[in-house]
């Protein structure tokens, strides 16, 4: 996955240089279509940026191709009334993309220095003006390249960290915010006859054990909480750090799920979770949870809807007195959002 564009100050582009794949981009469009929704508008933002400031940025984004979740580096920089945007996933074709960065550059100063030969013939005024324009222009590029080089170095430390974040929760192990959308879809296509079952967890009164005994003390009561998720005897299963306090569950495969295979989840997580409390040096915390779940291939068949349904049955769980769980039920979704909407 790479590519190199030229976009006008709102995101739309101009020109394609190369990409790959091919269809990848078209002339006229937003640069931030081709990306999830968030991504789309975290582009959108770095060209305004980079537009308005006169600098160069880069960020690391989500881009959906072929249903494929992919962790793009994209590198943006103003030239002239234009931002040059590249972008790429493929660690080993840094180098050669920068030296085709470089080229482009090389080109653009060997232009304009053919338009000044062009203008030797013109007044002599007008030719100095002109080479004083060039000249400024040069050491802008000149200044430029030195500013990517410095870049490429900063971006191969950066994602060397990135990397390690972008699978895995940086404090628990647990797959990460960004990953587990990939996780669960390479599941379901794997097996896409099979049902499967994703649980929405909310650690009960998590903010009260951090306004009591601190941050620190509530960061070591969620690494010991998602110690718990790892002891899970089914390791098929994909265990998920939402964020906060929130984590998740899915289990793909399943021939048929009904209610006894929602005890049978249910009574896992009691069993290796919260049955015993979690000890802290001299603390012994009770461990409470709220869950929601909700079954793809029955209540949803895409994963975006399954997660919202999810999420929607746990925050019933709260809403009827906590530490306990409730599966997703289609009725009382739609009761509730038709109460909201009066």
């Amino acid at each position: 996955m790479k590519f190199l564009l030229f976009v006008d100050k709102n995101g739309k582009v101009e020109k394609i240089h190369w990409s790959f794949p091919k269809d990848l981009f078209k002339v006229g469009q937003c640069i931030g279509d081709p990306f999830q929704s968030f991504s789309g508008e975290t582009i959108s933002t770095l060209i305004a940026n980079v537009f308005a400031e006169e600098l160069s940025d880069f960020i690391t984004v989500q881009l959906t191709c072929n249903t494929e979740n992919i962790p793009v580096s994209v590198y943006a920089l103003k030239v002239q009334d234009s931002v040059m945007v590249m972008g790429f996933n493929d660690e080993q074709e840094k180098e050669a993309i920068f030296f085709q960065f470089i080229k482009i550059y090389n080109s653009f100063v060997n232009s304009t220095r053919k338009e000044y030969k062009k203008l030797i013939s013109e007044r002599e005024e007008s030719v100095r003006f002109k080479f004083e324009e060039i000249q400024v222009l040069n050491n802008e590029l000149t200044n430029t390249k030195r500013l990517l080089e410095k870049t490429v170095a900063q971006l191969n430390l950066a994602n060397s960290v990135l990397k390690k974040h972008l699978i895995f929760d940086s404090l628990t192990g647990l797959i990460g915010r960004y990953q587990y959308w990939a996780q669960v879809q390479a599941e379901i296509i794997a097996e896409p006859e099979k049902f499967g079952v994703f649980i929405f967890i909310d650690i009960d009164d998590f903010k009260y054990i951090n306004d009591t005994y601190g941050h620190t003390f509530g960061d070591q009561y969620l690494i010991e909480f998602a110690k718990r998720m790892q002891t899970f005897p089914s390791k098929e299963s994909i265990k998920i750090r939402m964020g906060g306090d929130e984590f998740a569950l899915y289990y793909h495969g399943f021939d048929h799920v009904d209610n006894a295979t929602i005890q049978t989840i249910w009574e896992e997580i009691q069993e290796y979770v919260i049955s015993q409390p979690i000890k802290i040096d001299e603390f012994v915390l009770p461990v409470s949870l709220s869950a929601g779940m909700a079954v793809y291939g029955k209540d949803a068949f895409d994963i975006a809807t399954l997660i919202e349904y999810a999420d929607f049955a746990m925050y019933q769980t709260k809403r009827h007195g906590k530490s306990g769980y409730t599966l997703f039920d289609q009725a009382t979704f739609e009761y509730e959002n038709l109460r909201r909407k009066k």
